[in-house]
């Protein structure tokens, strides 16, 4: 499969950690503590409102499953909290309701007066987007300055990668659906976004044949574990996770996590209609081609 294909390449990027590294987790022998974990409410796949699942397991969070095995080996046990919104979650962490934040960037001030566990638990890139006939048109940031590139206001960005899109004068747009619109009309030329995002929604709505992923990323937004700085033993619980994090079992587990997330989405958007707006002669001009595929590919190779 492709994206299991590109998954490999990037595992260079996806963890800011060296596997060579590894801490042994010891068997932990003490009581479990309860701790309360949240994430975005609106980020797929990081974190999100899970519509289908029960009253008390609402958070769609892709390290669920990872965090859910590896925690009580450290002496804790996750209980997982959903907020309407992230700004919602972002104040639980302030006001000490919640212990621990999945997903937060490092020097960015939505996330200001958190106490970050290094290394980071995840790697978010950002890559570049374009019509596949038109990606061998750019080679470097540089590139992009003379063309009309957009956003989607529904992401969530590091702070230096913003001032990165305020450089280039990236015009913000709605959501990634309204985005994809104006790169396939002719409105937009790129489309700047974090991958793994991105990647999901175009293969949900059916656009995977017809947008290209840059083989590199642009940025890498290395994401976080931050705990509140109102959290009990705080001191304790950091240097036990800077401990989880380092081990080479449980960045395995985070790497499955992603494989399986990635995975259902491709099974379950197989025979997805692409938007009315992809019509015959768009298909015929723009669809990706068995040599584009192989290109990409090779890229990913190198």
């Amino acid at each position: 499969m492709k994206f299991l294909k590109i998954i490999g390449f990037g595992l260079a990027f996806l963890f800011q950690v060296d596997f060579a590294h590894s801490a042994e987790l010891a068997a932990f022998n003490g009581d479990v503590a309860k701790l309360k974990i949240t994430s975005f409410s609106d980020y797929m796949p990081f974190g999100y409102l899970n519509e289908k699942g029960r009253s008390d397991d609402r958070l769609g969070l892709i390290l669920k499953k990872s965090l859910s095995a590896y925690l009580p080996k450290i002496g804790y046990k996750p209980a997982f909290e959903i907020f309407e919104t992230t700004d919602d979650a972002l104040h639980g962490m302030h006001m000490g309701s919640i212990n621990l934040f999945v997903g937060a960037y490092y020097s960015s001030h939505i996330y200001d007066d958190f106490e970050f566990v290094f290394p980071s638990v995840l790697n978010n890139p950002v890559h570049l987007m374009m019509l596949p006939r038109r990606l061998n048109e750019v080679h470097n940031v540089e590139d992009l300055k003379n063309l009309k590139g957009v956003y989607s206001a529904k992401e969530y960005f590091a702070d230096y990668v913003m001032q990165k899109f305020d450089v280039l004068g990236l015009k913000k747009v709605d959501s990634a659906e309204e985005a994809y619109k104006a790169l396939i009309m002719g409105k937009a030329d790129y489309i700047l976004g974090s991958y793994y995002t991105n990647y999901i929604s175009v293969v949900q709505s059916g656009l995977k044949n017809y947008i290209a992923f840059s083989a590199k990323p642009l940025w890498n937004m290395p994401m976080f574990l931050a705990l509140s700085k109102m959290t009990p033993n705080l001191k304790i619980i950091k240097q036990r996770f800077h401990k989880l994090l380092e081990n080479e079992d449980f960045k395995k587990a985070v790497l499955q996590d992603v494989r399986d997330f990635v995975e259902e989405v491709e099974r379950n958007s197989v025979g997805v209609v692409p938007p009315t707006y992809i019509n015959e002669s768009f298909r015929k001009q723009n669809a990706l081609t068995p040599a584009d595929e192989m290109q990409t590919q090779e890229k990913d190779d190198n």
